[in-house]
């Protein structure tokens, strides 16, 4: 495998963990809003801790959804974070496979004399044989 491939195989798992960190980030608007309706649905007017509905009662159902609320911000927010450094290690990537292929006309024209050279020693094995 050449570094060339290396690199473009990095920038496509780089892609794949972009795409996971943003399923995680709607998984985590998914219980979010879950944790905010359920709440809502069941005590009404709730008390709020900053920006996290919560109200103490006997009912399981204001733990269930304050512990939505609470794993909804938490996975959006690991989401973020995890998009932010997969497109970082994305950029960077990228960024080397350029500098890696700056030098590529060069090379290009080296394997095409190759071939020209090999295509040449094979018609004149072609002609020494008939």
């Amino acid at each position: 495998m050449s570094f060339e491939e290396y690199l473009r195989e990095k920038a496509a798992e780089s892609r794949q963990k972009e795409i996971t960190g943003f399923l995680l980030i709607l998984l985590g608007m998914i219980l979010l809003v879950g944790g905010f309706l359920t709440l809502l649905v069941t005590v009404g007017n709730p008390d709020w801790f900053l920006f996290i509905p919560w109200t103490r009662t006997s009912d399981p159902t204001s733990l269930i959804s304050l512990s939505m609320t609470l794993s909804g911000f938490v996975l959006a927010f690991a989401g973020a974070t995890y998009i932010i450094f997969a497109s970082a290690d994305r950029g960077w990537y990228l960024n080397s496979l350029k500098e890696a292929l700056e030098d590529t006309p060069e090379r290009e024209e080296e394997m095409f004399k190759e071939r020209i050279r090999d295509l040449k020693r094979k018609i004149k094995n072609l002609r020494d044989s008939s």
